[in-house]
């Protein structure tokens, strides 16, 4: 407020308390001179009834009066100045509380980009793994399977020598469009050599550093067991193109899955890395090979110790729906009247074995009706007893492996799969890898 405001402030505060202490101490004559000389009663009671509504009780006394009023205008200044003073005061006070609001609000409105939440840290773990995972499937693509068995794998060659199991299923291709019947001699060459000491190609072997009789000169095997001939010849076309690379374990692997599968078995893959042994021993055969009148129990061990079990050994059976039989194999069989009464008759009539095997050396089908099929129907001939071996017929009688011939007689795709399962744990019996055994540059003769 400025100086005229504080005048006039005083002055009307004097006029009106002026009137009202002259009225109190002179009542009559103050109010005749305001009025005129002759007052009106209503009037004087007004005046007094305003002086009582304002309680005049404390008013000062006459010798106070001026004073009061002195002390009233410094009061009133000191006042105005105070709140002068505290007006200001406040009114920085209010710009600073103002300030501080608006730097409060300046920062809360900030507060997202300022605050650690949003940071991408939470991210991190979402975009992390992209790259591992990208890692993790190039070398499925670009490199050899993972070994599944001391060092073997599918594809071992797929960077030393990547056409070689094409060049064995080219090789495979022309010597079966020559000769059918080599199919299922690579077949039996196969297991004859896994059975013994794994599957090394020692059975391949024409001699041994000791100088013994090798697996080959083995009653077991004899003529019995064919198809070295075609073996070599696909070596030798492997060594053309990689030379000492392939083993001759691994050609025999190669070679007796595409007799399978020209047999009618479907393509499966199959694990290499095999290393050839450079030793065969004849007398190793004759406690691993099972002769075609070994008694079924006896049989059974030889597989159980090969990690091999009934059921195995009953879908690997039916392998001789592709084979043939020597007739000097099943000679004693029809020709001992007590064996021959456990022969279908029908069978007898229709196979005239009496007449048929003339030479000891001749071959019959295991498999009249398809013996360059697999066929699942082979179990029902077993299971109607008609069969060529003893050991076929005495499997038959088992009661376990009875009941998995009927199970299969009746379901090819179901036996033919199952076949193949057994026939890939066939190849994985005691093999040598690494730096064990060795690569032989021919597969009859050891380095």
């Amino acid at each position: 407020m400025g100086p005229r405001g504080r005048i006039l402030a005083v002055t009307l505060l004097s006029c009106a308390i002026l009137p009202l202490l002259a009225s109190a101490l002179f009542p009559n004559q103050l109010i005749n001179d305001i009025h005129g000389s002759d007052p009106n009663p209503d009037e004087s009671n007004y005046v007094n009834t305003i002086i009582n509504e304002h309680d005049l009780v404390n008013t000062p006394q006459p010798d106070d009066f001026f004073t009061s009023i002195e002390k009233e205008q410094v009061t009133s200044k000191n006042g105005e100045l105070r709140n002068q003073k505290e007006t200001g005061s406040h009114k920085k006070k209010h710009k600073r509380e103002k300030k501080h609001k608006k730097e409060k609000k300046h920062i809360k409105e900030h507060e997202p980009i300022l605050e650690p939440e949003p940071e991408i840290v939470e991210a991190k773990p979402v975009i992390v793994p992209e790259e591992p995972v990208k890692e993790l499937v190039k070398p499925v693509v670009n490199e050899p399977a993972e070994p599944v068995q001391g060092g073997l794998r599918v594809g071992y060659y797929q960077k030393t020598c990547p056409q070689a199991e094409n060049i064995v299923k080219e090789a495979m291709e022309d010597i079966l469009h020559k000769n059918v019947k080599v199919g299922p001699s690579i077949v039996r060459l196969f297991f004859h050599d896994c059975f013994v000491t794994g599957c090394d190609a020692s059975l391949l072997l024409d001699k041994t550093p000791s100088g013994e009789p090798v697996e080959k000169t083995a009653v077991h095997n004899g003529l019995n067991v064919q198809g070295y001939a075609e073996i070599q010849e696909i070596k030798t076309r492997l060594e053309a193109a990689c030379p000492g690379i392939v083993s001759c374990a691994d050609v025999l692997a190669f070679a007796n899955r595409e007799a399978l599968n020209h047999t009618g078995v479907p393509r499966f893959d199959v694990v290499s890395g095999r290393r050839d042994r450079p030793v065969s021993l004849a007398k190793n055969v004759d406690v691993n090979v099972p002769l075609p009148d070994t008694p079924i129990q006896q049989m059974i061990q030889m597989f159980t110790k090969k990690g091999m079990n009934l059921e195995d050994f009953v879908l690997l059976i039916g392998a001789h729906s592709i084979g043939e039989a020597h007739c000097r194999n099943v000679a004693d069989r029809f020709g001992n009247p007590e064996k021959r009464k456990e022969i279908n008759p029908r069978y007898l009539d229709k196979l005239h074995v009496h007449i048929m095997c003339v030479d000891p050396n001749q071959t019959l089908p295991f498999d009249r009706l398809s013996h360059h099929h697999m066929d699942a129907a082979f179990y029902k001939q077993l299971l109607a007893s008609e069969t060529l071996l003893e050991s076929d017929h005495n499997l038959m009688k088992e009661p376990n492996a009875n009941a998995l011939m009927k199970k299969y007689g009746d379901d090819q795709d179901g036996w033919l799969a199952k076949f193949t399962q057994s026939i890939i744990k066939l190849g994985n019996i005691e093999v040598l890898t690494g730096d064990q055994g060795e690569i032989r540059k021919q597969c009859n003769a050891f380095n």
